[in-house]
């Protein structure tokens, strides 16, 4: 599955990235379906959200880099809004780190989409001024209003591929995870073949992995569940007076061994997402995925 989902990023030419390193960071966190969805930049965030805590978060970080909500050390996730009601806390370990390290690095840049949108408010407002044609104001005022929905979007981890969302963030994984599904050879009806999997399955995944290194121990709790307690005009400092440095320090040890034993069973997945400082994988037994596009079929992960 994790070869299946990986691969699905580089079809169309890109286009099923953000809903690949989705389904990719759902299975690594167990997040339920629309949890990660709305994350944002923690640097795209106003002083208001991140005190009042009412927004979700990932803050990318150096190890000893200690954020200034949290007061925890290292790259870090906050879940606000969650279905349980409970708000989520997850230290993000090395393979998520890069998940979302190459979604930073393609983020669209603040700077440059505030200077387009000054650009092309400028120029509505001369043609106005000069009484510019009705069809070239409207082309104006569509620019204007879809470089503003594109700054909007730029806020999400998982910005929307519309800029006519409403949301700005990502919210249907229906498509990818049926895909995923039928690449997975999890549904094949014409061999009577059809199991289901939806994102919960990604949760119960994470569960099953944590269980087997850990057994029934609180560690696997808390990588579930997180929730804090009460309410507040600064919640977050509930967090953070949650864990010790100690206890966060093993949370963080815990969800890097869970990350890597899921990983790891796929030398080819481990192979694309490490870095330089990771051993590289024997890919001999672990065969290259076919994965079918709408009229061709192709192998993927395969160096």
């Amino acid at each position: 599955m994790l070869k299946v989902i990986l691969a699905r990023r580089d079809e169309q030419g890109g286009l099923n990235a953000t809903g690949a390193d989705y389904l990719l960071l759902t299975l690594l966190w167990g997040t339920r379906r629309s949890e990660a969805a709305q994350l944002r930049w923690f640097d795209r965030c106003s002083p208001g959200e991140l005190r009042q805590s009412e927004v979700s978060w990932v803050s990318l970080a150096g190890p000893d880099e200690v954020n200034p909500c949290t007061r925890r050390a290292g790259s870090q996730v906050y879940l606000f809004d969650t279905k349980s009601g409970e708000e989520r806390y997850l230290p993000v370990t090395y393979f998520a780190e890069k998940v979302l390290q190459r979604r930073f690095d393609e983020r669209v840049d603040a700077v440059g989409a505030q200077k387009k949108l000054a650009e092309a408010e400028a120029l509505l407002k001369a043609g106005k001024t000069k009484g510019a044609r009705n069809e070239l104001l409207v082309r104006l005022e569509e620019e204007v209003e879809r470089t503003r929905r594109t700054l909007a979007r730029s806020v999400f981890v998982f910005p929307a591929r519309s800029h006519r969302s409403k949301t700005g963030h990502y919210s249907d994984s229906k498509s990818i995870v049926a895909n995923v599904r039928r690449g997975a050879g999890l549904v094949d009806l014409r061999a009577e073949v059809d199991i289901g999997l939806t994102t919960h399955d990604f949760r119960r995944t994470l569960g099953r992995y944590a269980s087997l290194l850990f057994g029934e121990s609180r560690i696997v709790s808390q990588l579930l569940h997180h929730h804090t307690p009460g309410v507040g005009a600064d919640r977050m400092a509930a967090v953070s007076e949650r864990y010790t440095e100690q206890e966060w320090s093993k949370l963080r040890e815990a969800m890097a061994r869970v990350e890597e034993s899921m990983i790891a069973r796929s030398p080819r997945v481990w192979n694309r997402l490490k870095g330089t400082d990771r051993v590289r994988l024997d890919e001999v037994n672990d065969e290259p995925v076919t994965i079918f596009a709408t009229r061709n079929r192709r192998t993927a992960l395969d160096d």
